[in-house]
């Protein structure tokens, strides 16, 4: 409060301060809650009764049988989810303390802490379906804003195309999963549907991560996009895990029931720690040029992999409802076959454009030298060839 001949004159307030003080608030208030119902469920044991109840987990027990006794695997398994939360809570509170005054890290920080919250309640439970939701949409809104806070797209018309795709693609994948994998339930279809369309917005979320570091970031939230585009990548992979179970293509290949399952609980635990990972260093440091090479083949391989996927689904589907091949033999040979022809060249186009997106121009340098001497013949007066040159070297190889 400032003063004016001793007396006391209240300041002006900040709306965007206030409202930032007040999200980190409840943020501190639901960690607290949060923290005291993982501590209770642990001690209590529900959560150990929560995890043999769980479906997945039921499903893998066969193969898991084969490796360890059955009450070691339990305890393996929740060991591994409470370690999986541990990780994630540590850097959503980190950077809750380290970043207080930047909106968009409190963004982070409620993602990062609401998501994984099924990990110590459970899959079933109520209070994990809301907060599990309200996680993805903070996650969701993150990949459209982060990291500074502008919502992209940006036009009218690109956002009402984005809401549409997000209001149909629940309801057409539905109805093409359900006419192609009539021996599914309800709620398995339902499921699938959900994953896919979770995967499309991810989708729309990387895809405006990539505009924004070409078009709008300066060097610094480059590298932070840089670190998130690595984690998300992965997270691509993980929901294509989920989208070749649906369509059978591991059961046509002779990978039991069991096996899928096991591997989809460590696929569920390991894969999205990757989040809070490189959230965390994109957030608490800069300067991190090196892991270059590894998110350039992170972002190939992950975009790969969904591309993939929707393709062998795509290719399923068609035949299915074409010629009513569901489930054959054939059907998946032939989406296997169109998937090798098409795996190379699309891998090299991938590799193209995500090195472009990277280092520039770095590849074509016949097309850089070009452009640069279109330039300098526009330079005009001797004064002006310095920045001109400058400029196209800096742009061209990003």
């Amino acid at each position: 409060m400032e003063r004016f001949a001793g007396i006391p004159i209240p300041s002006k307030t900040n709306p965007l301060h206030d409202s930032l003080m007040v999200g980190r608030a409840v943020w501190a208030a639901v960690f607290a809650l949060l923290l005291a119902l993982a501590v209770v469920n642990l001690i209590s044991g529900e959560a150990l009764l929560v995890l043999k109840a769980q479906w997945l987990v039921g499903r893998s027990l066969p193969a898991a049988g084969e490796l360890i006794r059955q009450e070691l695997f339990f305890t393996y398994m929740l060991t591994l989810r409470y370690a999986a939360l541990a990780v994630f809570w540590l850097v959503a509170l980190l950077i809750f303390w380290r970043q207080p005054d930047d909106w968009v890290a409190l963004l982070v920080s409620w993602a990062l802490l609401l998501n994984p919250f099924s990990l110590a309640i459970g899959d079933e439970n109520p209070w994990q379906t809301l907060v599990s939701f309200l996680g993805l949409g903070f996650l969701v809104y993150l990949l459209f804003v982060f990291p500074d806070g502008r919502f992209l797209p940006q036009t009218s018309r690109n956002r009402i195309l984005l809401v549409l795709i997000i209001i149909l693609t629940p309801f057409i994948s539905f109805v093409i999963l359900s006419a192609n994998l009539p021996h599914y339930a309800p709620d398995e279809i339902g499921y699938g549907a959900f994953l896919f369309t979770l995967g499309v917005v991810m989708l729309g979320g990387v895809s405006g991560q990539i505009f924004r570091y070409r078009n709008v970031a300066d060097p610094g939230q480059r590298q932070q996009t840089r670190w998130v585009l690595f984690g998300l990548s992965f997270q691509l992979v993980w929901i294509s895990w989920w989208l070749l179970w649906i369509s059978g293509l591991p059961a046509a290949l002779g990978i039991g029931q069991s096996t899928q399952a096991l591997v989809g609980l460590h696929i569920n635990l390991f894969v999205p720690l990757l989040l809070p990972a490189t959230f965390g260093v994109a957030m608490l440091r800069h300067g991190l040029w090196s892991s270059t090479p590894l998110i350039n083949r992170a972002l190939v391989y992950g975009m790969l992999s969904i591309i993939i996927i929707i393709l062998y689904i795509f290719i399923v589907g068609a035949l299915g409802l074409l010629f009513q091949w569901r489930g054959s033999l054939l059907t998946a040979l032939l989406a296997t076959g169109v998937v090798a022809v098409v795996f190379q060249p699309l891998r090299s186009r991938l590799q193209q454009s995500v090195n472009r997106m990277m280092y520039g121009e770095r590849d074509d340098p016949l097309g850089m030298l070009t452009r640069l001497t279109r330039q300098l013949e526009q330079a005009g007066s001797p004064e002006a060839i310095l920045p001109a040159l400058a400029e196209t070297v800096a742009s061209s190889l990003k």
